[in-house]
């Protein structure tokens, strides 16, 4: 690979019309440092010069025949190349940061027919976890966004079509807003606010910000700021949601045990212990990411997902406890 701090002396020492030359013969070098070298010598010209021009076009000629030949012949062309901003293993070959490397437009049908089983396990879960939002992610495990993200770039996705994978994840409900515990103390936040009681609204947002994180705002958001004049409508919203809380959770008394029943089947073979609250199901699992891992490739976290899915409730991930709410 050729570094870009090399980048300048090469553009110092080569001559356009000698490159021209050479190019019509073999470059020199494996096919990946030809590639490579082709990138950056195009960066050197420029389009406002009929040189650069036939330059260019030289380039192109090369650039089909040279990726054609590390593509095993597949009708792929090169998109761009990138600068590697972190460290990155491809295989046995470590790519280091500050390395350019080449990345390929592929047909959507052929994207993954050259990886192997291990590889095309870990593009699965690459594409997955972009298109996760960040609890899921998390409670995934087997790997983290940065860490779809540089794989993808590994096996040749473009910046673009990772972004487009970002931009297509689903928009996940925020589960924790049926924990009744919760409603409660933000009506105490929002009562306080209103009614200017600064020590009990500053406990109850301390409180909140520790259990929600980030969601506390969004959660604000969903139901209205008290101190826009709407404070009536907000405590309408508040107590009609809260109502039809309490309307679910007494419909589901028989099948929350049911439930409970299936989750503690499920995490017995990992030695974890259901606790079972007031309006949720808890899984304390050990922060190691081994055993997230585990949990994921052992298929547990598919089965996990199946079961909530069936019962038609929403989870979240709080200090390494999973939470069922129910």
């Amino acid at each position: 690979m050729i570094k870009v701090k090399d980048k300048k002396n090469i553009k110092e020492a080569v001559d356009i019309n000698k490159v021209v030359k050479d190019l019509q013969g073999n470059f020199g070098g494996s096919n990946e440092e030809q590639m490579a070298g082709v990138q950056l010598l195009k960066g050197l010209a420029t389009s406002d010069e009929k040189i650069a021009n036939d330059f260019m076009k030289k380039l192109d000629t090369v650039i089909t025949k040279i990726s054609k030949e590390v593509l095993g012949g597949k009708k792929e062309e090169v998109s761009e190349s990138i600068i590697l901003k972190n460290d990155i293993r491809i295989g046995d070959q470590i790519l280091e940061k500050g390395d350019r490397i080449i990345i390929t437009k592929k047909n959507k049908k052929q994207e993954a027919i050259n990886l192997n089983v291990f590889q095309k396990h870990q593009f699965s879960i690459a594409k997955k976890t972009l298109k996760m939002s960040d609890v899921g992610a998390s409670i995934m495990g087997g790997m983290t966004k940065d860490e779809a993200e540089k794989f993808l770039y590994s096996i040749g996705y473009t910046q673009n079509q990772i972004d487009r994978l970002k931009e297509n994840k689903k928009q996940e409900a925020v589960p924790v807003e049926r924990n009744t515990k919760v409603v409660d103390k933000v009506i105490e936040y929002l009562y306080a606010r209103h009614y200017s009681d600064t020590r009990t609204a500053k406990q109850a947002k301390a409180w909140l910000q520790k259990k929600l994180g980030r969601k506390f705002n969004s959660l604000l958001m969903k139901f209205g700021n008290p101190d826009a004049g709407n404070f009536d409508v907000v405590f309408n919203k508040w107590n009609i949601y809260m109502g039809t809380l309490r309307e679910k959770k007494e419909s589901m008394t028989g099948s929350s045990t049911h439930l409970e029943k299936l989750l503690k089947d499920l995490f017995r073979s990992f030695g974890l212990k259901v606790k079972w609250t007031v309006d949720s199901i808890e899984i304390e699992m050990p922060s190691e990411n081994w055993y997230w891992d585990e949990f994921s490739q052992s298929g547990k976290l598919e089965e996990f997902n199946s079961i909530v899915r069936q019962f038609n409730v929403d989870y979240d991930i709080v200090d390494d406890t999973i939470i069922v709410f129910i």
